[in-house]
């Protein structure tokens, strides 16, 4: 194993991981709401305000007053610290956003903003429950966010979004904790250099893939998400140690100071490209090769040798935390899919679809599962009437094209397909604003 620098170890101590910031824009003509009225806003919060205070040193550049809070969200838990501040608001194209993530709308949305708040903390040993804690805390404070953008992972949402995670009992998707930038160089001729931002503030380390062929760059940007799920779930693996993320899937990884020597000089995300936003502790993946006698053959290859597989629909590694969370928020709003469902199940173009969880051929444990997608066709009282889509890899018993009746009870994910786009639990408030504004 190779000897990880000592920043590296710095990363992924929980004592010192780097913090969490996250910043909502106040509507259009809103002024500063000043801190008397912030005050009133924390204390009909849905939690217990142990302390706050005016902080004795300013941490943001250019905040017009910061607060620090202790707060208590269970009965039993210790407080978590948050800073609280309010500052003018920046324009978006000046701050290290990915501007994709906003509607033409949001960013319409954006135009004469004078005044930003935000929220920073630190997380502890459950990074998505802290995450969700720090979004109901900052909508507490600035309920009608035009624009929400989170700062350490580099992307923006519209503010419906800041409102929608907040009313949930269930924290959103892991996926939320970072976001992936892609990079391509004037002269890289489609090679690019895909890399998450987001990471470090959960006790791991960045992610990235250098010298992805840009036609790729869906899938290949898919099997740095399942590599980023793992270290989320289990932490970083040791550099240098080959690990699965799927069936026939391994990777390593190196610091990316020590990987640039195994990646063609000049593509984007070499030396030249290390600013103070990607000079951070982050892991370069590859795939393990072979070598013989120390000497011949290469250790580091590039992640498109695995394309072939992964464009055969593999079994990649899911978060056992990832399929509690969804099965928990899909039930939540089932109302909400049942509801489209009698109004547009019948209507050309829409598709519902529910995944559910049977229990395997020789089960090792009862919550030995595969997760299979219905389309659904109808209710009968609390089951659904549904057609199984992709053929199962464990369960025998049942096969592509079959339709019965399933009980609600295995529900682990639902979505839908419809002229609209696609949506799912996480985002279905979206749908919800689309028909109503139309």
């Amino acid at each position: 194993m190779q000897r990880l620098d000592p920043h590296y170890l710095v990363a992924i101590d929980p004592d010192q991981r780097a913090p969490s910031w996250v910043v909502a824009l106040l509507p259009r003509g809103a002024d500063d709401p000043g801190v008397t009225a912030t005050i009133r806003h924390l204390d009909s919060g849905a939690f217990q305000l142990v302390d706050r205070r005016m902080a004795a040193v300013r941490q943001m550049g250019g905040s017009r007053w910061e607060l620090e809070l202790q707060v208590r969200w269970e009965e039993h838990e210790e407080p978590t610290q948050y800073r609280i501040w309010l500052e003018p608001a920046e324009q978006l194209h000046d701050v290290h956003l990915e501007l994709g993530y906003l509607s033409p709308q949001d960013l319409e949305a954006t135009r004469g903003c004078r005044w930003s708040m935000g929220v920073s903390t630190r997380f502890g040993k459950n990074p998505l429950l802290d995450f969700h804690r720090q979004l109901r805390l900052l909508h507490v404070v600035a309920p009608r966010a035009s624009v929400t953008y989170d700062l350490s992972a580099s992307w923006p949402r519209g503010g419906d979004w800041l409102g929608d995670v907040a009313s949930s009992r269930v924290p959103p998707s892991p996926e939320s904790l970072y976001s992936v930038h892609a990079v391509m160089g004037p002269e890289s001729y489609g090679r690019l250099w895909l890399h998450t931002h987001g990471l470090l503030r959960c006790g791991t380390i960045e992610l990235e893939l250098l010298d992805v062929p840009s036609e790729h760059t869906a899938t290949l940007a898919n099997l740095l998400g399942t590599a980023a799920a793992m270290t989320l779930e289990m932490g970083p693996p040791p550099p240098d140690e080959p690990f699965s993320v799927g069936q026939g899937l391994e990777l390593l990884w190196l610091p990316w100071e020590k990987g640039l020597s195994h990646v063609p000089g000049g593509v984007p995300g070499s030396a030249g490209d290390r600013d103070e936003f990607h000079d951070h502790p982050s892991g370069i993946l590859f795939v393990p090769g072979e070598r013989w006698l120390g000497l011949f053959g290469e250790r580091y290859l590039n992640p498109e040798r695995h394309l072939p597989i992964l464009e055969d629909d593999p079994l990649l590694f899911v978060s056992s935390l990832e399929t509690e969370r969804m099965s928990r928020l899909a039930a939540e709003q089932l109302d909400r899919f049942l509801a489209l469902l009698e109004t547009h199940g019948r209507t050309e173009g829409w598709t519902f679809l529910v995944k559910l969880g049977y229990e395997v051929d020789d089960p090792q444990t009862e919550d030995d599962r595969e997760h299979l997608w219905f389309e659904v066709h109808g209710v009968d009282g609390e089951r659904f009437d549904a057609t199984l889509v992709n053929e199962p890899y464990s369960i025998g018993r049942m096969s592509q094209g079959q339709r019965e009746l399933h009980p609600f009870g295995l529900l682990s994910d639902w979505s839908v397909h419809c002229p609209h786009g696609s949506f799912d639990p996480d985002s279905i408030g979206q749908l919800e604003r689309i028909l109503a504004q139309r």
